[in-house]
């Protein structure tokens, strides 16, 4: 991420006749301060060439009566972006006139120090004294050496900087981000293709972002349903960051302020004053940081008033630290384009700033007649747009130097490898919550336990499932309609299962339908989840045939292992693997090239067979494996190395289970299978994973998930 050096320039009059320039210690005060001074008369001849350049649609195309509870008049003023020469004339005439003197000298220092330096000059033009002066077009200043617009420049960013007491600092975000978008097109204005809009950013953004960004479109763009979202948000714990309007925006011009458009219920327009919008986000100020407004008329300010623009007051009552807002109309394919770009540097962590400039450079490349990129006008009241603290992962070095990634990328192909997923791997999917509840992505096995004894008033609570499956089995205290919803997995399937299933479909792909390794024909997985994340994972990346062995109940009420296969997510057969008809070590109806998922120690049913007791575990340790699980598949996992993924082994039924079905694993296979641990130096299962003469791989979860998207996904 590159660092940022101020040039702040400060724009006084006491007589709106006389303008001061004040730039302050511009880079850290390496470079020596500026003073410079314009008068009336030349910014008058700006704005008359600027209010002539401006292109709007006829009077009759402009003005609209009826707003709801609002009988006076407002004005849709629809300007558009300036044409190439309208904005290089204006642009440089805007230059003149504010990098004048002594001003221009300490510009070009600030450039040479900041090439010097490896950083970017932020150009912070505080207008707040000068409203009058906010109404003009400064995003098309022109570089004062090669003419070029500033805000197109590599190394430049302009940002209308509105001063305030408190400070702000960055917020500690996770991703994904979370925007609010509310799209309003009421039926009494003309109409806005705010679905074609709505449609194209989603699709543009799920095709860069699978966790990075996550968009929540407000059904009705009415004033309840913006507040219950926001509302519901925040008891959920899951806050949004960004709220994002679609609409028309209008200038009142009996009160001199700007007001957006939002809908009744009968699809009507209603005023929403700033001031009133800016005390509907103030209670949400701690996680909402940024604002967009793609609306017309959203920068405009009166001429006495800097704050009287809706971006401006928002930042002002809100508290928000961060608006951008259109001084003109913008085509959709340049709000789709900025959108794309815009949100794809900020899940990244770049500063706001950057997002910009990137994003005003992508709107350029799409060669349009006018200027659009000068469109959107970035408001910030921090001292700067650095508003989210994201943790980014990134592939584990530690992994990727001794070639963990490589090691995996080359055994997989030949399914040489078994990928053995625990139920902690499940937290990974609830970024925003501290505590775990139903309808709250999935449980790891201390929440599982904790949750079930507390809600079936077991105390003090029981932390082993096998245990806790006992004594809910004992007293019939079990609720299947409870208990069904603790393994509905999350609509968006956690990440890791998500790669693991692309993985598994191009090594799929490319394995051959005849077998040459009966042992190593397919690759494994083994889990001890009990929902279908890793299925729906399956089916969601084109894997139309997968196998499943599930431990589970049978007819006679004991526990044996079934085969399912299933084809376009449907179960075409299912096997009980017990004699005669399907006797375990002699079963071959698994010699494909077809994924197999070997599910323990249990599955969910119909009849919510969601753990085995413990006296099912004694059953299953005193009988021989080949009278359990076919021999192939036994095979595969004793002659296969092991990576072990999200396993907390303090539980003994758990350490029972691997330690059943790996017993037989060569020692050669032992020695180089691996186990992902997120912290090894406050991890309980170290000791464990030494005693097995397993490899140990310290790593965050989701670093590992990003090296094996890297390294591994990426490379096959």
């Amino acid at each position: 991420m590159p660092d940022y050096e101020d040039f702040k320039i400060v724009i006084n009059s006491t007589d709106n006749l006389t303008f001061t320039v004040d730039v302050i210690k511009p880079c850290g005060g390496n470079v020596g301060d500026a003073h410079g001074v314009f008068n009336f008369d030349e910014i008058k001849s700006i704005s008359d060439a600027f209010d002539n350049l401006a292109d709007a649609p006829p009077l009759a195309e402009r003005n609209f009566k009826p707003v709801a509870n609002n009988n006076k008049e407002l004005t849709l003023n629809y300007h558009k972006p300036l044409s190439n020469l309208k904005a290089e004339e204006l642009g440089a005439n805007l230059s003149d006139v504010l990098f004048k003197d002594d001003v221009r000298e300490i510009l070009g220092r600030c450039k040479e120090y900041c090439e010097a330096n490896q950083a970017i000059l932020r150009i912070r033009l505080d207008l707040s004294r000068v409203p009058k002066l906010a109404e003009l077009p400064w995003e098309y200043l022109r570089n004062t050496e090669d003419d070029n617009f500033l805000c197109l420049d590599e190394d430049t960013t302009l940002v209308r900087y509105l001063q305030t007491a408190d400070a702000v600092r960055p917020l500690k975000a996770v991703l994904p981000l979370r925007i609010l978008v509310m799209a309003s097109t009421p039926q009494n204005l003309p109409a806005l293709a705010k679905n074609d809009e709505i449609n194209k950013i989603k699709v543009a953004l799920a095709e860069i972002f699978n966790d990075a960004i996550e968009i929540v479109v407000l059904e009705k763009p009415t004033v309840k349903a913006l507040q219950t979202a926001l509302k519901q948000a925040k008891d959920k714990e899951m806050p949004f960051h960004i709220f994002h309007f679609i609409g028309h925006g209008a200038f009142d011009a009996e009160k001199d302020r700007g007001v957006l458009l939002f809908e009744d219920d009968a699809k009507n327009s209603v005023a929403v004053d700033h001031e009133d919008l800016g005390r509907w986000l103030q209670p949400y100020r701690n996680n909402l940081r940024l604002v967009v407004l793609n609306a017309c008329e959203g920068a405009k300010v009166a001429a006495d008033d800097t704050y009287s623009s809706v971006a401006a007051r928002l930042m002002q009552t809100a508290e928000i630290p961060a608006v951008i807002a259109m001084q003109y109309s913008i085509k959709d394919t340049a709000a789709i384009e900025f959108s794309k770009s815009f949100y794809e540097e900020i899940s990244k962590g770049n500063y706001l700033e950057g997002a910009i400039q990137t994003a005003r450079k992508a709107i350029n490349d799409l060669n349009l007649p006018t200027e659009e990129w000068a469109t959107p006008v970035f408001y910030l009241r921090a001292e700067s747009g650095h508003l989210f603290d994201i943790r980014i992962p990134t592939p584990p070095e530690n992994l990727v130097r001794f070639g963990h990634f490589t090691t995996l990328k080359t055994v997989l192909p030949t399914c040489n490898l078994v990928i053995f997923i625990g139920l902690d791997v499940n937290v990974s999917n609830r970024p925003y919550f501290s505590s775990w509840q139903p309808n709250r992505g999935l449980p790891n096995a201390a929440e599982l336990c904790s949750y079930i004894s507390q809600s079936q008033s077991i105390n003090p609570p029981i932390t082993s499932l096998a245990s806790l499956a006992k004594k809910l089995q004992v007293t019939s205290q079990l609720n299947p309609d409870a208990m069904a919803l603790l393994f509905s997995p999350p609509p968006q399937p956690i990440k890791l299962y998500r790669i693991w299933a692309e993985i598994a479909r191009q090594i799929t792909d490319n394995l051959p339908e005849t077998i040459v390794d009966p042992l190593h024909c397919s690759l494994l997985f083994v889990t001890t989840t009990y929902d279908f994340s890793l299925e729906k994972s399956f089916s969601a990346a084109g894997i139309t045939k997968y196998n499943t062995i599930c431990y589970n109940r049978s007819t006679n009420g004991n526990w044996i292992f079934s085969h399912n296969y299933f084809e376009n997510g449907s179960l075409i057969f299912k096997n009980d693997l017990i004699a005669p008809e399907y006797t375990p070590n002699e079963y071959k109806k698994l010699g494909n090239k077809y994924p197999i998922i070997l599910k323990l120690p249990g599955e969910i049913t119909s009849d919510l067979n969601y753990a085995i007791t413990e006296d099912d575990f004694f059953a299953f340790a005193n009988k021989s494996l080949s009278e359990l699980l076919p021999a192939d598949l036994l095979g595969q996992i004793n002659t296969s190395r092991h990576l072990y993924l999200g396993y907390d082994l303090q539980n003994w039924t758990l350490r029972l289970l691997l330690n059943r079905i790996c017993e037989n694993q060569s020692p050669p296979k032992k020695k180089t299978s691996c186990a992902v641990i997120f912290d090894e130096n406050d991890d309980p299962n170290v000791d464990f994973w030494k005693e097995q003469n397993v490899l140990l791989a310290p790593a965050n979860l989701e670093d590992y998930v990003a090296g094996l998207e890297k390294f591994v996904l990426n490379q096959m």
